[in-house]
């Protein structure tokens, strides 16, 4: 099996100068808006001329292209997003830059990427969408730059990255593994770009992380996958920061009829170097399928001294992506992933048909969130596809409420 991944990597210059031959071009991309509209105590912010709340709107588009020599590909793309209704509190005016939620200069080169494809082996180097690569991964995610691998047999999975920058769009992973689909709406959500981008180059390594993990298959039922990372810079006083854990989950049950999934994840942490900086995450899902249309469950978190550090997660919770103040391109400030969280949930939904989906949640305890989202696809072909979308998502439920109505929709081509 060694010999194989091995083998795949010694074979990617040669098969990148042979196959000039045959070249096969194939493009994608979105147009996309977002609207939110706040209320609650949560989502005011006095600016001194009067006390506003935090709505705003983006719109945001992405263009790639791809160039397929047999296994090998080369890519280019950008992103653009702005604020057309930006004299909010979260938007970011009057000075107010931590706030900034679609950022200077609007723009950004968001793939550059050489990339070997195969059946199994995938190895990707530059600036790309990880998602099309570590599909297996629970807390990495977007749009990364640096290096990432993935090997996938029908037992046995092996994968790792070095990322050294990304740009952020607000996107979050979706619970459900090799989803088309990340969080509804989340991708048009925000935008900052990569920290290295237009001269910036002084910040190629303030961002260094290190990450891996193993996947086990047995029978289509058992899934055992541990993860580790390491991260130069963003324990406490920018110390390292050590992460390891695992995923283990069981499926039973047959999808036609009534399927059950139990996953159980475990995170450790800790700020090398710092004393008593470190902590654990434990976080149990149950989740029921009927009819491969409908689910319903229920779980529970619980976050130790340390609060999560990661570029995306596979939660349920909408909240903290539909408000994300203070989001500029650096980890993101999730209040369900903070230090001494303790919450519970239950959640259920509806899939018809690949048309029309609906995601509702409500969680208690240390965070506290209700959620209703519904998403339309419209159109639904090869390759074109428009979705609209709503939900109301509320968060709080005391002095700081937040209550926050949102619309989107995305053409996708």
């Amino acid at each position: 099996m060694t010999k194989k991944i091995m083998a795949s990597i010694a074979l990617v210059g040669a098969l990148g100068l042979g196959a000039a031959s045959a070249v096969d071009f194939n493009y994608n991309g979105y147009v996309g808006a977002f609207g939110d509209l706040g209320f609650g105590n949560g989502n005011a912010v006095n600016y001194g001329d009067g006390t506003r709340q935090s709505s705003y709107a983006g719109i945001s588009g992405h263009i790639a292209g791809d160039f397929a020599f047999d296994n090998v590909h080369l890519g280019v793309g950008a992103l653009a997003a702005f604020s057309p209704y930006n004299r909010n509190a979260l938007v970011g005016t009057k000075g107010y830059s931590f706030d900034n939620i679609y950022n200077k200069p609007f723009i950004d080169l968001s793939d550059l990427y050489f990339k070997y494809d195969s059946k199994d082996f995938k190895l990707v180097l530059g600036r790309y969408n990880v998602n099309d690569v570590l599909n297996t991964a629970d807390w990495i995610g977007g749009f990364n730059q640096g290096i990432a691998f993935n090997y996938q047999s029908q037992n046995f999975g092996i994968w790792g990255t070095y990322i050294n920058d990304w740009l952020n769009t607000g996107y979050n992973l979706s619970p459900e593994f090799n989803s088309d689909f990340g969080k509804f709406g989340s991708g048009l959500s925000a935008f900052a770009p990569y920290n290295t981008t237009l001269g910036n180059f002084g910040n190629f390594f303030q961002r260094n992380i290190f990450a891996g993990g193993l996947d086990f298959n047995i029978a289509d039922m058992v899934s055992i996958n541990p993860y580790g990372a390491y991260w130069m810079r963003q324990g406490a006083f920018n110390a390292p920061l050590a992460q390891a854990g695992v995923r283990a989950s069981l499926k039973l049950g047959d999808k036609s009829s009534v399927m059950s999934m139990t996953t159980f994840r475990t995170l450790w942490q800790n700020s090398i170097g710092v004393d008593n900086d470190f902590g654990m995450m434990y976080w149990i899902d149950q989740e029921f399928t009927f009819m491969d249309m409908f689910k319903l469950g229920a779980g529970y978190m619980y976050i130790g001294n340390k609060g999560v550090v990661s570029l995306n997660d596979r939660t349920r919770f909408y909240g903290q992506f539909f408000s994300p103040v203070g989001l500029s391109g650096n980890t993101l400030s999730r209040a369900y992933l903070n230090a001494g969280v303790s919450t519970w949930y239950v959640f259920g939904g509806f899939m018809l048909s690949k048309t029309l989906n609906f995601d509702l949640l409500y969680a208690g305890g240390n965070y506290h969130e209700a959620s209703a989202v519904l998403n339309w696809q419209v159109i639904n072909q090869d390759k074109i596809n428009w979705s609209v979308g709503a939900g109301v998502v509320a968060t709080g439920f005391n002095a700081a409420d937040k209550l926050n109505v949102l619309a989107f929709t995305k053409f996708k081509f």
